[in-house]
């Protein structure tokens, strides 16, 4: 019999390839195919070769608990990577935790509120995307009137919960909250609320297609618009600060993205990096901010 020391180490990857996070998901199984060639190809994992075994979540826990248990149960893989979703980690946690006591890797940026010993979560949690970006933002554009248009699930919950305590903390005003299923995609009401609630920022944490800021027209000079097939969605896991019009200065506002895509808006924009959350402050159309030294630039959206 194979001794566990000289035998591959295993490896399975849980991922959304089908379903509405599959825009994610393939991008997933394409990195970690890229990884495990790379890391054989220099020798291998402390000497040993790493085996890959992906199974597609298909953006549904079932599937996804399903799949954990088949990893532990018929590949008896040593590590489980995976899960987009909250509910998904807890999906893959009961027979991967705890019915097999394997180690389990959730790399999202989530909500925080989990602790394990056989889990490791790697991605950022609300204090981490937020307390750094928030009261900056508040302090560059002066904006007090969030709205917050969200999906509803566990994550956005809780961010606009820290979302909501950072800004009343400063004085400001949450105009708006509200909440949508994942499969939701018509969003044009929602917009003609944001335009007059009076929000000065809109933090968005929908899923695709999402909302962003139709091109800037002589007669409708930044209209808000649900985003469509020719404009870019907006990640179900990002977090995004949409810019407002505003009548004497331009543009105003930032997005933001926290590991995932952003939002890129019609004007043009400076990206610098603020402690790991990458903030872009939105200029007038037509006029290109500067380029400077460890930032890059955004331009208009296709």
């Amino acid at each position: 019999m194979t001794s566990l020391i000289s035998r591959p180490a295993r490896v399975g990857l849980i991922t959304d390839q089908t379903g509405a996070l599959s825009f994610m998901g393939v991008a997933n199984v394409n990195l970690a195919k890229m990884v495990t060639d790379d890391i054989n190809a220099h020798g291998g994992l402390l000497g040993r070769p790493v085996e890959l075994y992906v199974e597609d979540s298909a953006t549904d826990d079932e599937v996804a608990h399903t799949a954990a248990a088949r990893l532990v149960r018929e590949a008896d893989v040593d590590v489980v990577i995976g899960g987009i979703y909250s509910s998904t980690r807890q999906a893959i946690k009961r027979p991967v935790v705890d019915e097999a006591a394997k180690l389990y890797i959730y790399p999202e940026q989530y909500e925080g509120q989990e602790s394990h010993p056989l889990i490791f979560c790697t991605g950022p949690v609300p204090a981490q995307q937020l307390d750094p970006f928030i009261p900056w933002l508040m302090r560059q554009t002066r904006a007090g009137k969030f709205y917050m248009p969200s999906a509803d699930y566990i994550w956005p919950h809780t961010l606009n919960k820290k979302v909501r305590d950072l800004v009343t903390s400063r004085g400001g005003e949450i105009v708006g909250e509200e909440y949508f299923p994942l499969d939701h995609t018509e969003y044009t009401r929602i917009v003609a609320d944001i335009m007059a609630s009076g929000a000065e920022v809109v933090f968005n944490t929908v899923v695709p297609p999402g909302l962003t800021r139709s091109s800037p027209s002589s007669t409708t000079p930044g209209s808000w618009r649900a985003a469509g097939s020719s404009y870019a969605p907006i990640s179900t896991r990002t977090s995004s600060i949409s810019c407002r019009p505003s009548t004497s200065k331009g543009y105003t506002g930032a997005s933001t993205t926290t590991g995932t895509s952003a939002t890129r808006s019609a004007s043009s924009c400076s990206t610098a990096m603020t402690r790991g959350t990458r903030a872009a402050r939105c200029s007038p159309p037509g006029r290109r901010a500067r380029a400077r030294t460890g930032h890059s630039r955004c331009g208009r959206q296709q």
